[in-house]
């Protein structure tokens, strides 16, 4: 056993390179895409959403939600799993992750790719970092320049 001072992706994460769906089925299998749902304005959704940030909507252009049917099951199922190691189910938080749009893009059909770590900050280790602040994450936000 080996023990480091900050998480290094280099050394403990597997090495998925010569991974892909095709070794553990001859089928043609690919990930699902996710879809970018605008919530409208008027929603309960987008109130509680934008109480978030500042608890004020003036200043909010949009919010998209994300769905991906493949990712909320594996969340549902890690959430459950944690639930009970906890032995309660109050384990939420809410996480903001600052990043350039281009880069939100990817993230929206790739999820986060452990091969672009270090590729940016790496300050705290190599891994992706999340803010429980909006603040902090906005630094590392760059808006769309269509918007």
């Amino acid at each position: 056993i080996q023990a480091r001072d900050a998480f290094d992706a280099r050394f403990e994460l597997p090495d998925t390179s010569g991974l892909s769906l095709t070794n553990i089925s001859r089928e043609n299998w690919s990930i699902p895409a996710s879809t970018l749902i605008q919530v409208p304005k008027e929603s309960d959704e987008f109130r509680r959403v934008a109480a978030d940030f500042d608890g004020g909507a003036s200043s909010i252009v949009r919010i998209d939600r994300i769905e991906n049917a493949v990712w909320l099951m594996q969340y549902l199922n890690q959430k459950q799993i944690v639930d009970a190691r906890l032995g309660h189910d109050d384990t939420e938080k809410l996480l903001f992750h600052g990043c350039p749009y281009a880069a939100a893009e990817q993230i929206l059909q790739q999820a986060f790719d452990h091969s672009r770590i270090g590729r940016n900050g790496t300050y705290f280790g190599y891994g992706f970092y999340f803010s429980t602040s909006r603040q902090v994450s906005d630094r590392y936000a760059v808006p769309n320049p269509s918007t």
